[in-house]
């Protein structure tokens, strides 16, 4: 970062803010990583650099995710979702659009996150983005499972898990697992949550993925150090 800003590599030096709030993001800095963001957007917007400018955005709105704060992180999916729409960014358009239907299940807005998980869906199909159609199932099941809609639940993890196994995304494959267990237990089909759950922890073994679960809404699956 240092010979970027020595040198006025205005670009790198954005890149660079974002690398570094990446890593205390990753290290549950929040704080510090919006910080760092902040100094990225601020160059980004100046700069008219607007793959960056989306992307600090994106960045943003997870770090204020880590807090809880939907509200803001609302906000700056909006505003990535505006640039990747006018610059045509398909890819970043469909990923702000289940970023959305994300933070809105979590701000118990049901209804907003189905629209947005759809509306992701869609694009990821047309474009054929395999792991954005697998994430937007997975957000629309997670979403019908909050609002106790069961069967539209295991539906949506079932076609997650489909597309998951096909492309060896084992890391999808892992959370459609877990998430089918615990619609299944919901449904009180014991047998079938047991299998699941048996499947998840089988390839968290073999790929090294640390399990956690916190309340009904929320799932981690990430690969211990």
């Amino acid at each position: 970062m240092e010979i970027a800003i020595e040198q006025g590599y205005k670009q790198e030096e954005t890149q660079a803010y974002l690398g570094l709030g990446q890593a205390y993001r990753s290290d549950n800095h929040n704080e510090k990583a919006i910080q760092l963001f902040e100094k990225a957007s601020k160059i980004a917007r100046e700069e008219g650099y607007k793959n960056e400018d989306t992307q600090t955005h994106f960045e943003i709105g997870h770090a204020y995710s880590c807090y809880n704060k939907y509200e803001t992180a609302i906000h700056h999916y909006e505003n990535a979702l505006e640039i990747a729409i006018e610059q045509g960014y398909k890819l970043e358009e469909t990923q702000a659009y289940l970023w959305l239907g994300g933070a809105y299940r979590c701000y118990n807005d049901n209804k907003t996150a189905m629209d947005y998980h759809k509306k992701g869906l869609e694009i990821a199909k047309e474009q054929g983005y395999k792991n954005e159609e697998t994430q937007a199932h997975l957000g629309l099941g997670l979403t019908y499972f909050s609002d106790n809609q069961n069967e539209m639940t295991i539906q949506q993890f079932e076609k997650s898990l489909e597309i998951a196994r096909k492309q060896e995304y084992k890391n999808e494959e892992t959370r459609a697992c877990l998430w089918l267990g615990h619609a299944y237990i919901s449904g009180n089909q014991n047998q079938t949550d047991i299998k699941h759950y048996g499947k998840a922890l089988k390839i968290a073994r073999e790929q090294g993925y640390e399990l956690a679960r916190g309340n009904t809404s929320i799932l981690w699956v990430k690969r211990s150090l």
